[in-house]
């Protein structure tokens, strides 16, 4: 093969490749899904499906796409969902990106994971700087 000839073929794959990425980029699809998956064991996996703009999920079982139940309605948004293996068994948590709300996945179930409310600091355990620096009579 020529130089031209490859020259060509390398433009027209460039075309093909960027109007490929123009349409998907300006796309209207009504659906944007991702899979996470892990390994359980040498002959068991676990894999998770993922709508990305709603969060909704389903997990697989038996060759088919079981949903997973959300504890309440969640808004839309932009969803990711993280899988870790343990000893065994896996976990995952879902979180949207914006707001930092989370959930992991417990008995089938999606189940919020709240912010604990912050302890004020009991000063009167720790003087400040200034105290220590205060000459003893």
């Amino acid at each position: 093969m020529n130089l031209t000839m490859l020259s060509a073929a390398t433009c027209a794959a460039a075309f093909t490749l960027s109007t490929l990425q123009a349409d998907a980029a300006t796309s209207t699809n009504e659906f944007e899904f991702e899979v996470v998956m892990v390994a359980i064991s040498s002959t068991r996996w676990q894999a998770l499906k993922y709508e990305t703009r709603t969060g909704e999920a389903w997990i697989a079982s038996s060759g088919k796409w079981m949903p997973i139940a959300d504890t309440a309605k969640i808004p839309k948004g932009k969803y990711v969902i993280k899988m870790t293996a343990l000893s065994g068994d896996w976990a995952a948590i879902r979180y949207e990106v914006n707001t930092g709300q989370s959930w992991h996945c417990r008995a089938g179930a999606w189940v919020e994971i709240t912010l604990a409310p912050v302890e004020p600091i009991d000063q009167s355990a720790n003087p400040t700087s200034s105290d220590e620096t205060k000459e003893q009579p």
